[in-house]
């Protein structure tokens, strides 16, 4: 586990000033809405669908610039020749995603428990939206990661992209059952969807269904990682 924490902390430390531009701009439309003589619920919920969205768009966008920059730098061959594994460099990329994306989720939860408290709606609620965007994250890096090993990034983004739609063209052939196949995009709309309203309730088989298959992909991404040249120069 060693190795795999210091390609994620090295992982955190490049990206520190996105983290620290993202928390600026929660705190301050925190702060913008508690000024408010009155706080519309709308514009809580607003907020932090929005967040919890940018949550999922940075995991996958973390995770498809990454190795790229790696290979790039020359870096990687570095790592890798000081008896690191293919497997430990995917998981510690991985980890260093997610503990960014987490650390972020939370800020957005105390944030929007903090102003949900002002309009007495559920903080159960927030912690629900960032669940499932915490889950979508996951799976959305994983799925990145897989075509970021094979592929230049646009191409990368664009076969992500792709893949994240897939629920949407198999709704015709597979009805609500589409929403359990790499379920980035049926959870992401949970999330739009998502009211303050106590009623609002989580899907748990797309939840469970996007922790294994993130689960499942991560292994196909560590598969196709370790078939990769990395020697071969990049632009």
């Amino acid at each position: 586990m060693r190795p795999m924490w210091l390609i994620g902390g090295n992982l955190i430390r490049e990206q520190r000033w996105l983290a620290l531009v993202l928390a600026f701009y929660v705190l301050t439309m925190t702060v913008f809405l508690s000024r408010e003589s009155r706080i519309a619920a709308g514009d809580v919920a607003f907020l932090v669908k929005q967040q919890a969205i940018y949550a999922v768009l940075f995991s996958a966008m973390l995770a498809l610039s990454t190795i790229h920059n790696e290979r790039k730098t020359r870096r990687i061959l570095a790592v890798l020749s000081k008896s690191v594994t293919r497997g430990q460099y995917i998981g510690g990329l991985l980890l260093g995603i997610m503990v960014l994306i987490s650390s972020y989720c939370a800020l957005v939860f105390l944030a929007g428990a903090f102003l949900a408290r002002r309009i007495d709606v559920p903080v159960v609620q927030v912690g629900w939206m960032m669940l499932v965007a915490l889950v979508a994250a996951l799976l959305a890096a994983t799925i990145a990661l897989v075509f970021a090993s094979l592929l230049h990034p646009v191409l990368a983004t664009a076969a992500t992209g792709l893949i994240v739609a897939l629920p949407m063209a198999l709704e015709a052939v597979l009805g609500h059952r589409a929403e359990l196949v790499l379920p980035v995009y049926s959870l992401s709309m949970t999330i739009a969807r998502s009211t303050f309203d106590i009623s609002w309730k989580v899907a748990g088989p797309m939840l469970a269904a996007g922790v294994a298959e993130a689960a499942v992909v991560g292994m196909l991404a560590v598969a196709v990682f370790s078939l990769k040249d990395i020697a071969v120069a990049v632009e």
